[in-house]
């Protein structure tokens, strides 16, 4: 990843000599001034005052010259040693700051936290002049270190190297626990390293820790055949770039959680969305499982229902990506095994323990909950016993809670569809009763009448009570066929309440006879219904077409609907002779067929009204009101 996703672009050191070097250069200039002054003074002193007392002035003369130029050749020496020495520093500190600049360029042109630390190493391996080196990061929740690049070692250190836990390698823990650099010149003699010095050939070690922010977020260490001496200065140098190192590592693991977070979040909501897509329980599982095992990584996932009067846990869903995976028992007791005891606890498990058999191991086992009552248990497994992250446990658990609503929820709506099952099974029975049956019960009678007339030789009468029957059994088979065709076009379909009604009308008119017209507003064309609305509409309807049929002697059928004040208005009309609703005769309307659109009509919280008069026709108006429904698109009840 880039450094700038987080702030601005790491500055780039210029090379410049030290404060010291600067101090010492000035103090250079000065004595390089003051001090030929002064000795020039001194010998001129001697040789014009003190000398000519003693010698002859052309011996004290030479003297003065001869010591004027060795005190000059010494003094140039000295200055010249003093230069070389601060020349040595200021190329020492322009090297320390040119491979600083070149691991941070370097760091801040990577998009990924491996090539980072891979480029970093190759750098500080080329300005070290080392021949092999590691970096390890810390996992501080499972409190080991983990190899992210290397150069120069066997397989077997890189292998030892890959995970291990804090206090398993003495050298890289203590430089963990104390945030300080260790330096071992002699490796063969130093027991914390001496078996992998010995085995490996690497005489000299340091182990420099990675920091940023105060706190050690892994170790940089270099690795030297022959026996290399890692002066002050070179130290200095790879703590600054192991510091380097340590804040674009700290950097890279604040976006990847941040990245991380964000996936979590993502994926709670598509979970959510895609359980809030269906009620249907076996949709809803398979959607959670497939949802969950991406996340987790792991190898399998089973969801457990819970049955409360059996005290049972039943596999009500499975997803694998192996495919010789073992299969585990379908149905478990509270208490048996992990599932059973999560069940029975409440209490999420997140132990490594044999799912099945030994080739799967879980990782973790949770409770799946709806208003305080556990109604199942997820359970996720691997093949490898690994342990889960705390903010990978988070995860589990907050899908572990949506998972347990939106099992409850289509728990209750596969409730719901039974007992509406049940209730339209019942009203058909009544239909029938009311119908079919009472229609029998009447040929019944006549069959009995005509075999007593038949026996008493009035044949006539026999034929005209046999025409009765033939009427009696045509309009049995009609009001079969109706309600068969009627039963068949309760289904919803993808066209539409208008469009399925629109449909069925069609056959009806065909089968009856009668001319049928449908008319609807533009907005109820684009309209919705629920399950339950739409087929309690349609079965309103069907009811006041059957009784046109049999009873209205009506010749056209209007079907209006309409869309007002949030309310769906439907009126079946027709031409017929009409009736008066206060008296039920036999032949007429039974009472039976208005309770029973009325009773479906109040159902789904609507309201039934019939205005008839004999011979004027007959109007039946329907009004349910739209909630629960929408336009271009389908809800559920």
């Amino acid at each position: 990843m880039r450094a700038e996703r987080f702030n601005a672009r790491s500055p780039v050191v210029e090379p410049a000599p030290s404060a010291e070097a600067g101090r010492a250069v000035s103090r250079l200039r000065w004595v390089t001034v003051a001090l030929p002054v002064a000795a020039v003074a001194a010998l001129n002193l001697i040789g014009l005052v003190i000398l000519p007392n003693y010698i002859h002035a052309a011996i004290a003369f030479s003297s003065i010259t001869a010591v004027a130029a060795v005190a000059a050749f010494f003094f140039s020496q000295a200055v010249f040693d003093i230069v070389d020495r601060l020349q040595g520093q200021i190329l020492r500190k322009n090297r320390e700051l040119s491979a600083i600049n070149a691991v941070t360029t370097a760091l801040d042109n990577l998009e990924s936290l491996e090539e980072t630390l891979n480029v970093g190493l190759d750098v500080v391996l080329d300005r070290t002049g080392v021949s092999a080196g590691l970096i390890c990061l810390l996992d501080e929740s499972r409190e080991e270190l983990f190899l992210t690049a290397h150069r120069g070692l066997s397989a077997a250190v890189v292998a030892q190297a890959a995970r291990s836990k804090l206090g398993e390698e003495p050298l890289g823990t203590e430089v963990v626990r104390t945030g300080r650099t260790i330096v071992v010149k002699d490796a063969f003699a130093d027991p914390r390293v001496q078996e992998l010095a010995h085995r490996e050939g690497l005489r000299s070690l340091i182990s420099v820790p990675l920091r940023s922010g105060g706190k050690t977020v892994g170790i940089l260490g270099l690795a030297s055949e022959r026996e290399k001496e890692f002066g002050a200065d070179e130290v200095q140098l790879l703590e600054r770039v192991a510091s380097q190192i340590g804040i674009a590592v700290e950097k890279s693991t604040l976006f990847q959680e941040l990245v991380r977070r964000n996936r979590d979040l993502a994926t709670l909501h598509e979970l959510s969305a895609a359980a809030g897509s269906t009620l249907e329980l076996d949709q809803v599982l398979d959607i959670a499982l497939a949802a969950i095992i991406d996340v987790s990584e792991a190898d399998s996932g089973e969801i457990w229902l819970l049955d409360e009067r059996s005290e049972t846990l039943g596999l009500a869903a499975r997803r694998t990506t192996e495919a010789d995976a073992p299969q585990s028992a379908e149905i478990l007791k509270l208490g048996e095994g992990v599932v059973g005891r999560v069940a029975e606890s409440g209490e999420p498990m997140y132990r490594p323990e044999p799912l099945g058999n030994e080739a799967l191991r879980v990782l973790a086992s949770l409770p799946l909950r709806s208003e305080g009552k556990v109604v199942g248990v997820l359970c996720v497994a691997s093949r490898e016993p690994i342990t889960l992250a705390t903010r990978d446990q988070q995860l589990l658990e907050s899908m572990a809670n949506q998972m347990g609503v939106a099992i409850k929820n289509a728990q209750l709506y596969e409730k719901v569809q039974a007992m509406a099952v049940l209730e339209e099974r019942e009203r058909i029975a009544h239909e029938m009763h009311d119908g079919v049956s009472q229609v029998l019960g009447y040929v019944n009678t006549k069959a009995f009448a005509v075999r007593k007339l038949l026996k008493e030789g009035k044949s006539l009468e026999a034929q005209q009570l046999l025409a009765e029957l033939e009427e009696a059994a045509r309009e049995v088979y009609a009001d079969v066929r109706e309600a068969i065709l009627g039963l068949l076009s309760t289904k919803q379909t993808e066209a539409g309440f208008v469009a399925g009604l629109n449909e069925y009308l069609q056959h009806f008119s065909r089968q009856s006879g009668l001319r049928v017209r449908c008319q609807s507003d533009d907005e109820v064309r684009d309209l919705s219904l629920s399950v339950a609305t739409e087929i309690q509409v349609i079965r309103i309807i069907q009811e006041a077409l059957s009784n046109v049929r049999k009873h209205a002697k009506a010749s056209e059928i209007w079907v209006r609907l309409a869309a007002k004040d949030d309310q769906l208005i439907v009126t079946v009309e027709d031409n017929g002779q009409g009736f008066d609703p206060s008296v039920s005769r036999r032949g007429e309307w039974p009472r039976f067929g208005l309770r029973t659109m009325r009773e479906r009509a109040e159902a789904i919280g609507g309201t039934f009204h019939i205005d008839a008069q004999p011979y004027n026709g007959t109007n039946v108006t329907v009004m349910v009101p739209l909630t629960g429904s929408r336009r271009h698109g389908r809800t559920q009840a």
